[in-house]
């Protein structure tokens, strides 16, 4: 069966902001798909996290990403925040680069389930540094996904204007 994409919304942050909510998120779709370009105040990379309906027990993940061709594989099984693993470029990085990252919720819709996400991720400085990461993850919660709240990792960091968060539903047909 063929899967169709559909825009739901477009989040883009006009000021600084440590956390940015994608909410109201409609219970019509199979699965969903939200694409980011972030960006941060942050001096160097910085590590984005996020939190399904603002719950924020029963993650799990696994991490495989390369630094500067350096591989290392990385567990966690209890966060407080999904750690997908999505680095977010920083300021020290190549002016107007935005780092990106593809995020896919199957079955998010569904109420006897848990959720599970994957995701990859890239951060280019065209300079001295490239990340790429890819994760699996999972929370014990059942509740139908309806928000989704990314933060920078620490509290003191922000996406910059011209972050975006862009959601999309997929149908099977």
């Amino acid at each position: 069966m063929a899967n169709t994409f559909e825009l739901i919304s477009t989040t883009t942050v006009a000021t600084a902001a440590h956390a940015v909510t994608v909410s109201s998120i409609p219970q019509t779709y199979t699965d969903l798909a939200i694409l980011i370009s972030a960006r941060s105040d942050n001096s160097g990379s910085s590590e984005m996290q996020f939190a399904i309906n603002s719950v924020t027990t029963g993650y799990s993940n696994k991490m495989v990403y390369t630094n500067n061709g350096t591989s290392a594989l990385s567990a966690s099984a209890s966060n407080a925040f999904y750690t997908w693993g999505g680095a977010v470029v920083g300021s020290g990085a190549t002016a107007n680069t935005f780092s990106n990252c593809f995020v896919y919720f199957p079955n998010y819709s569904s109420t006897t389930i848990a959720k599970s996400m994957s995701s990859d991720a890239t951060a280019e400085n065209n300079a001295t540094a490239s990340i790429i990461w890819l994760n699996a993850g999972l929370n014990t919660t059942t509740a139908a996904i309806t928000s989704l709240t990314f933060y920078c990792w620490q509290a003191f960091i922000n996406f910059v204007p011209g972050t975006t968060f862009t959601l999309y539903g997929i149908k099977k047909s």
